[in-house]
C-alpha cells in the first residue's frame, strides 16, 4: 500500500504513460480534451482522453505503486499489471475509442462496453445508468442489449 508520500514510480510504466500522452494530445487535441498526467491521490496519477464528438467513449487511466487501471465511458474498468504489456492495452483501447470501435450495448439500464484488443482478446465492462438502476442490476440482469457501435473522435460540428 502506497504511503502519502510515495510518489509515482519513475520507472519505463511511467516513461510510456506520458510519452503516451503527449501523443494523444498530438494527434487527438482538436477532437478531445487531454487530461493528465496529474496527481490523484498520493502516489497515483490520471490520465485520460475525452472526445468532444457525441457518442464517442471516453478513456480514463490512473496508475500507481500498486499498478494500473483503465476505464472506458465511466465504466468500473479493470486492474492491469504495471508492465509494458498493459501499457501496450491501454493503447489499444484508446485506439479502439478514438476510431468508434468500441461496441455499446445499452438496455435496463445498464451500458456495456466491448473492446477486440489486436490480438483478438475481448474485454467487456459494464456501466449501470444510476444508483437505482445499479441496484436492480445486482437483481436482474437484462438478458437483452441493443447493440451499436461508439462514434469516432471527430471534430465538433460547426
Amino acid at each position: 500500500m502506497p504511503r502519502p508520500h510515495d510518489p509515482v514510480p519513475a520507472d519505463a510504466t511511467t516513461t510510456a504513460l506520458h510519452l503516451l500522452v503527449e501523443e494523444w494530445r498530438t494527434r487527438h487535441g482538436e477532437v478531445a480534451q487531454v487530461d493528465g498526467p496529474e496527481p490523484v491521490d498520493p502516489g497515483t496519477e490520471g490520465l485520460g482522453i475525452y472526445p468532444h464528438a457525441d457518442g464517442a467513449v471516453e478513456v480514463d487511466l490512473w496508475h500507481g505503486t500498486e499498478g494500473l487501471h483503465l476505464s472506458i465511458g465511466g465504466s468500473p474498468g479493470w486492474d492491469l499489471p504495471r508492465n509494458s504489456s498493459s501499457v501496450d492495452t491501454v493503447r489499444a483501447v484508446a485506439a479502439a475509442a478514438v476510431e468508434g470501435r468500441i461496441e455499446v450495448g445499452r438496455g435496463g439500464g445498464l451500458t456495456r462496453y466491448r473492446v477486440t484488443l489486436p490480438d483478438g482478446a475481448v474485454v467487456e465492462d459494464d456501466a449501470a445508468d444510476g444508483f437505482w438502476h445499479a441496484m436492480l442490476f445486482e437483481v436482474r440482469k437484462p438478458r437483452r442489449l441493443a447493440w451499436t457501435t461508439s462514434a469516432p473522435y471527430e471534430p465538433p460540428a460547426a
